[in-house]
């Protein structure tokens, strides 16, 4: 960016201003320029840093209240002027003069000065301590509104889990109970198989001796039950 608004890229630059007193035209404007009267920022840009630069360092000499004047009409002047101050000193060709003034004025209202700086600081703290409250309640109301979410889903999980256990109790005491049943009805068909359905008449002529019934009986340990005619 040149001096009077227009841009020329760097290697136009470097090439056609190849020292420090080197001279050309603007082709927009036909201004004269040099190295010097270049800048990476914009006039919008430099103006606005200007206009930071000087107004912090204004404003704390120019720092009444509006307490300090009966009425608003007056402090609105005040702050017109001290905005035509600021703006003097970003584009004005009378430096020189505002700076005297702004020399004068602080001469002036030293005492006054003083009382609204200490003024400006404690109102400054007073919102730093009221806004650091209102983030330390934020910070609390969140940490109990979390603290709360996590304690419901704590709750809800132990139901859960306490429904689940009852529910695999449930299905154990049922699988103990069949399993139950099954070897109760095992070892009733074990049993039942140990006792015999009939035994056959003795057929004459072929009589069982006592002694093999005996043997047979201790042998099979069924209990065989004799039918006689």
């Amino acid at each position: 960016y040149t001096v009077c608004g227009h841009t020329l890229c760097k290697s136009c630059k470097e090439e056609q201003l190849p020292t420090m007193s080197s001279v050309i035209q603007c082709k927009e404007c036909g201004a004269n320029l040099t190295s010097r009267d270049f800048s990476i920022r914009s006039q919008i840009e430099e103006a606005y840093i200007k206009d930071m630069k000087y107004r912090k360092t204004i404003l704390k000499t120019y720092n009444k209240l509006r307490e300090d004047f009966e009425t608003d009409e007056e402090y609105n002047q005040y702050l017109e002027e001290v905005e035509d101050i600021i703006c003097g000193l970003i584009g004005s060709s009378e430096t020189d003069k505002i700076e005297a003034k702004i020399n004068e004025y602080k001469r002036v209202n030293k005492r006054s000065i003083g009382v609204n700086m200490a003024k400006m600081k404690t109102i400054a703290n007073e919102m730093y301590e009221s806004v650091k409250a209102k983030d330390i309640s934020l910070r609390e109301e969140n940490k109990q509104y979390y603290d709360d979410e996590e304690e419901e889903e704590r709750k809800v999980d132990t139901e859960q889990e306490g429904n689940l256990f009852g529910s695999m109790v449930g299905k154990t005491e049922e699988s103990l109970r069949q399993q139950e049943i099954s070897s109760f009805i095992y070892l009733h068909k074990i049993n039942c198989l140990k006792i015999p359905k009939c035994v056959k008449k003795p057929v004459p002529g072929r009589e069982i001796s006592e002694d093999k019934v005996l043997s047979s009986k201790r042998a099979s340990g069924y209990k065989a039950k004799w039918i006689h005619d």
